[in-house]
């Protein structure tokens, strides 16, 4: 007693000086003896505890059972216990975490009397500890959703990757950890190297601190290729180097750079071989490029001579230099210039004239980088306009100073225009003219000459007369006669009014010459090329635009003769077109429009129409139009027709054209065969048949809005018939001016067999080959995510886990292959005993689990564990053996036997193995006691 006096006493001043709380417990846990110390841990001072409190009530209420159903299983063994930590309530209520550490106190006969021990705060550690792993549980994360595959790597072996590695790779993590990199490459890399080689190679690099970033081909599970974008870094880790890896799969960026050099090489060859001029020029006026069809058209034998000789636009090239500033403000000011017309100098002294259209090219920092632009050549048309202008001032001086009057009356009936005979015939002005409504005068409607006016304004032309009436402003007798033409003038109805005074009789000689002037005029201004033939065959009169046209003036065909022989040089073709002329002469008064090929005066081959009016007295008129445009636009429309028509026809993909609703235009072989329909019957559809559902259509205009444009839309569309086909769409949009989609060009290509693989690809990674059931990893799956719906809604979860009794026996006596029987027979025995959403996974060998999931009580198991041991006890025939097979399980609930998945799983088979030693064919749930028995 002495000797524990003195202990008592040394051990009371050892906890007076310790920061710990010193405490010694009886065999039921109740404080015999507290240092004053755990004042500043618990809140009590040592008289509150002492002989008053158990150690376990101070522990929070939602853990205090557990905590002390553990501490007494140490009592029971009377082991000695380090860092046992628990949660506790301070007397203020605060929870406080300590770390225990005991020694049991025995008598001599070895009875326990209690616990001598310590507790010491740890708070601020636990809150480190939870901080850490919320810290590893965000990188976990980050590292998870990745859109990269990572990887670490211990040398070159992979120890860890994200869930992005495996769809990537196409593997499981089995498959992967464990390996070696140069595993997923060919043998060799593009540039002949070998893989392992090279790999090994980045591997050094990075290992010696230099980061390595670098393109690799890569080969998936399943062998095959994909290009990646890697990058090597190490670190270090409790005094070892190790490296994470990056990789992003750029096998479509790899394809992009392919279409654009495609495209590029596609333009280059549109600029060589352009037949109308391309360039591209800086700001400041230097040629930085040029086609050999705008070089040719300056004089230059290469673009390099043009490119050379002007220096500088605006001095060198341009007529007017002022004319290139003008040009460049224009593009400065909108970007874009269509038309611009300048004339400009070829090499030496010669001037053209060219119509430019150019855009101004941004950098990638939106400051103006350069232009570029098509050239024209429209020397031939300027030329023609100034004829045309001159024809024109001709025929307003012919007007002005005409016989007869000439004015032109507006939809309001106002008169816009006079010449200078009509005013002196009206003894008035324009001034004056410009203020009469000329269908409100009471002579004009009289005379109904208004309402002819009025007819006019609406299409229909007239001629009134002689009319008698007296003058407006003269106030004098006279005869006179009014035509009407109507006209439009920029989208404006006109009458262009002819007005004749006939008083004197000599006015009749003056009618009859201004209607030949009026005539002659007409064919002056022609659009077409007109002949006058007289009955002895002469050429009487030739317009100018004949002579445009073939080149020949009067003088060089006089006649029918000269003009066959000229225009037509080969002897048969020749007498080919004259017995057709003679047939036309015979068909009457107007012949047929046909149309020849005509040798023109500079050598030039065209396309001619002709239509010829017979007169009475054997003269002709005859009209020729240039068809030769025409006809080259229409021969390259047919070849573009009919290459596309190759393409379209020939492609394996099904390629449709429909209008802006949806109504089949055409469609080509591939589309019929891949949906069933006859081509009539496609084109007396809608491309809506062939949508599932209205949201799939309408999911479709969504993502078309966007660009007019779609690659690779995927959707399920259904066949004639209504199978149903998985389809990647390219669709394009050509719109209006209003920008309303008119028409959709698309191509559709069948994937469903591809699908599928992926389905049986996926199927096969989370199902067990032999019974289809789910495979571990799908179990798992499952069970993480039954626990984190039972977790939310306060559910409880039965892990179940069944393992055949002496399957092995089975096996040795009949087979492996009547093993395999037994084991699908089981699976599907099991099937039909659970609930939809509960689960039956194959773990392996003869081992399954179930899992039943949103269980409010544990009732539902026994049952349905009882009714699978019932199932059991039938008898099962395979391959004319009579079996009998029984099964042990073990069962563990959550949250009652674990938290986690691990832990459920572990303690279901714990559960199994303690009902197998039980004698087989029963079922155990799982209990704390079962563990300490186990452990």
């Amino acid at each position: 007693m002495k000797d524990d006096r003195e202990q008592k006493e040394r051990f009371s001043q050892t906890d007076e000086q310790s920061r710990e709380m010193i405490w010694e417990v009886d065999a039921d846990g109740l404080y015999t003896y507290v240092s004053p110390n755990c004042k500043k841990i618990t809140g009590y001072s040592p008289e509150e505890l002492t002989g008053k409190m158990h150690f376990y009530d101070l522990c929070p209420e939602e853990g205090r059972d557990a905590f002390r159903q553990t501490a007494f299983e140490v009592f029971e063994r009377k082991e000695l216990f380090r860092e046992l930590r628990n949660a506790i309530l301070t007397k203020d209520g605060r929870e406080v975490w300590v770390s225990a550490n005991g020694t049991p106190v025995l008598d001599d006969n070895g009875r326990l009397l209690g616990y001598r021990g310590s507790d010491y705060d740890i708070t601020d550690l636990m809150r480190t500890e939870v901080a850490l792993r919320e810290s590893e549980s965000k990188f976990r994360t980050l590292f998870e959703s990745a859109n990269d595959s990572f990887f670490l790597m211990d040398q070159d072996i992979f120890i860890d990757c994200n869930t992005k590695t495996l769809e990537m790779f196409g593997c499981t993590r089995e498959q992967i950890i464990g390996q070696p990199p140069y595993l997923f490459s060919p043998e060799v890399q593009p540039d002949g190297r070998k893989s392992v080689e090279k790999a090994q190679e980045k591997i050094d690099a990075a290992l010696r601190g230099q980061t390595q970033s670098f393109e690799w081909k890569h080969s998936r599970y399943d062998g095959t290729l994909f290009d990646a974008e890697v990058s090597l870094n190490a670190f270090s880790n409790m005094g070892k180097y190790y490296l994470q890896a990056v990789v992003r799969d750029i096998t479509e960026r790899k394809i992009a750079e392919a279409r654009i050099l495609e495209s590029e090489e596609k333009f280059r060859g549109i600029f060589e071989n352009a037949v109308e001029g391309i360039f591209q020029t800086t700001p400041d006026g230097r040629f930085i490029n040029v086609n050999p069809a705008l070089a040719g058209m300056m004089g230059f034998d290469s673009p390099d001579q043009m490119i050379k000789t002007f220096t500088d636009i605006a001095k060198h090239h341009y007529v007017i230099p002022e004319e290139r500033m003008k040009y460049k403000n224009l593009l400065e000011e909108h970007g874009l210039v269509r038309g611009f017309e300048a004339q400009v100098y070829r090499k030496g002294e010669d001037k053209i004239w060219i119509s430019i259209s150019a855009r101004a090219v941004l950098d990638k920092s939106g400051g103006l980088d350069h232009y570029e632009g098509t050239v024209v050549d429209i020397t031939n048309r300027k030329e023609a306009e100034l004829t045309i202008q001159k024809a024109y001032q001709t025929t307003r001086s012919i007007i002005e100073n005409a016989p007869f009057g000439v004015y032109v009356v507006n939809e309001e009936g106002f008169v816009e225009y006079a010449n200078i005979p009509m005013n002196r015939m009206s003894d008035t002005n324009i001034e004056q003219y410009k203020k009469i409504n000329i269908l409100n005068l009471p002579i004009y409607q009289n005379l109904g000459v208004a309402e002819k006016i009025k007819s006019a304004l609406r299409g229909i032309p007239f001629s009134m007369g002689p009319l008698e009436y007296i003058a407006q402003h003269s106030k004098k007798r006279t005869i006179r006669k009014f035509t009407g033409v109507p006209i439009e003038e920029i989208n404006k109805r006109k009458v262009l009014m002819f007005v004749e005074d006939l008083t004197e009789l000599q006015r009749a000689e003056e009618q009859l010459e201004k209607k030949q002037e009026t005539f002659f005029s007409i064919l002056e201004n022609s659009p077409d090329g007109i002949v006058l033939v007289g009955a002895d065959g002469l050429f009487n009169y030739v317009n100018p635009e004949f002579t445009y046209i073939t080149g020949y003036t009067n003088e060089d065909v006089p006649n029918g003769k000269q003009w066959f022989q000229k225009a037509y040089p080969d002897p048969a073709y020749r007498k080919f077109i004259i017995d057709k002329w003679k047939k036309d002469v015979q068909l009457g008064r107007k012949g047929r429009n046909v149309e020849f090929k005509v040798v023109c005066k500079d050598g030039q081959r065209k396309d001619m129409e002709f239509r010829t009016t017979h007169m009475e007295d054997g003269s002709a008129v005859l009209v020729i139009t240039d068809v030769t445009e025409l006809r080259m636009t229409e021969r390259a429309l047919r070849e573009s027709e009919e290459k596309f028509r190759s393409l379209f026809e020939g492609s394996r993909d099904a390629i449709y054209i429909a209008t802006g609703n949806g109504r089949f235009i055409d469609v080509n072989q591939a589309f019929i065969e891949l949906f069933g329909y006859t081509r009539d019957e496609t084109l007396k559809l809608n491309a809506k048949i062939a949508y599932l559902t209205t949201e799939d259509s309408e999911r479709f205009k969504q993502a078309m809005k966007e660009k007019n444009f779609v690659r690779d839309f995927e959707i399920k569309l259904k066949k004639k018939g209504g199978a149903v086909i998985d389809c990647l769409l390219t669709v394009a949009g050509r719109c209006d001016e209003d920008g309303k989609i008119r028409e959709y060009q698309g191509i559709a290509r069948d994937i469903t067999e591809r699908k599928k693989t992926e389905e049986t690809i996926r199927y096969m990674a989370f199902h067990d080959a032999l019974t289809g059931l789910p495979n571990r990893s799908l179990f798992y799956d499952r069970l993480i995510m039954a626990i984190a719906h039972a977790e939310r809604f306060d559910e409880k979860i039965a892990v179940m886990m069944l393992d055949l009794d002496k399957f092995k026996d089975v096996n040795d006596t009949f087979g492996h292959s009547v093993g395999d029987l037994l084991l699908q027979a089981i699976a599907e025995k099991l099937i039909r005993q659970i609930r939809k959403g509960d689960t039956v996974a194959r773990m392996g060998g003869d081992e399954f689990m179930l899992i039943f999931a949103d269980l409010k009580q544990t009732d539902y198991v026994n049952t349905i564990t009882e009714k699978i041991l019932e199932d059991f006890q039938a008898h099962v025939t395979i391959n004319n053996h009579i079996i009998s097979i029984t099964t042990s399980i073990g069962i563990a609930v959550y949250p009652d036997h674990g938290g986690d998945v691990d832990t459920l799983v572990k303690n279901a088979d714990i559960a199994m193995y303690e009902a197998k030693k039980a004698g087989e064919n029963q079922y155990q749930f799982y209990t704390h006691t079962i563990s300490s028995g186990n452990k």
